[in-house]
């Protein structure tokens, strides 16, 4: 007999070497961008670090086009003259994957270039 109220489950898959971090995307750079950079192998290299952050939609972390969003956003309490601030949530998540990204691009490099990254 069937339930007009059933509840429905939405599963989703992921790939083992991409996991989502509270709206951030961690990659297994060994997986998702095995060649490395070289001083040999860039335009390749780059072909492959396009391609994937066009992929996960986050090619405008890399390209630049994408802006942060305010570090704090304003709390309304009363009516107060001055407007208490909080930090935001949005801005702190923009720059987690900042990181992670950077991250995964300084892991898809050789010995020799990552040491050139600060």
């Amino acid at each position: 007999m069937s339930d007009a109220s059933s509840t429905s489950f939405q599963t989703t898959t992921t790939s083992p070497d991409v996991t989502n971090l509270g709206g951030c995307i961690s990659i297994d750079a060994s997986a998702k961008l095995p060649l490395k950079l070289t001083p040999d192998s860039y335009r390749t290299w780059r072909a492959q670090l396009i391609s994937f952050a066009f992929g996960y939609d986050l090619l405008e972390y890399i390209d630049g086009t994408l802006s942060c969003p305010s570090p704090t956003r304003a709390t309304k309490f009363g009516t107060s003259s001055s407007t208490p601030s909080t930090p935001n949530p949005a801005c702190l998540r923009r720059m987690r994957q900042d990181r992670l990204l950077f991250h995964s691009i300084i892991a898809s490099t050789s010995e020799k270039v990552a040491s050139l990254l600060g």
